[in-house]
């Protein structure tokens, strides 16, 4: 064989080697970028702690001055079921790819983990998001974490099994 054989045979190799080198690189290029970024999102400082709870544990209304009436926590709504609709107090989750949730307290997990909670029906929910009467001081979460209250809200609403039934703000008590 000849030098020119040689050369050619040599760069042929050469040049299938980069390719699959040229690719394996790319995908570990692409593999860090997702690592470095999913890293950035899970420590970033300047943004609230997912379904972290305040220190102030007096509930209050959505409009978030401080409760000044009775209500009953989460657990013992659905312990007793009452038939009338009642004032319902706990943390308000609303994860962005489940249900809203009213939790007795929060955790890192996005349904309540071992704490009672009750499903808010979204039939009638949307006025806890949308518009004047919506809950305010909510904490708000990137991708689907969702929202969440670091206060306990208090909720009028008919229990029924594990579910709260809200009535309307603008309902006549």
């Amino acid at each position: 064989m000849d030098d020119v054989g040689r050369t050619s045979n040599l760069q042929e190799h050469m040049r299938d080697y980069l390719r699959t080198r040229g690719a394996l690189l790319l995908v570990i290029g692409y593999v860090a970028l997702a690592v470095g970024a999913g890293a950035w999102a899970l420590t970033r400082h300047d943004a609230p702690a997912p379904y972290s709870m305040s220190g102030d544990t007096r509930p209050r209304l959505p409009d978030g001055t401080i409760a000044s009436g009775t209500s009953m926590s989460v657990a013992e709504a659905i312990a007793r079921r009452p038939a009338h609709a009642v004032a319902v107090h706990g943390y308000l989750m609303a994860a962005a790819d489940d249900w809203p949730y009213l939790c007795t307290r929060l955790n890192d997990f996005t349904d309540c983990r071992g704490a009672p909670r009750l499903a808010i029906g979204l039939k009638n929910a949307r006025w806890l998001f949308f518009g004047p009467t919506r809950v305010q001081g909510l904490e708000t979460g990137c991708c689907a974490i969702g929202s969440w209250s670091p206060h306990p809200v208090v909720l009028r609403g008919r229990v029924r099994g594990r579910s709260l039934l809200l009535v309307s703000p603008s309902a006549k008590r």
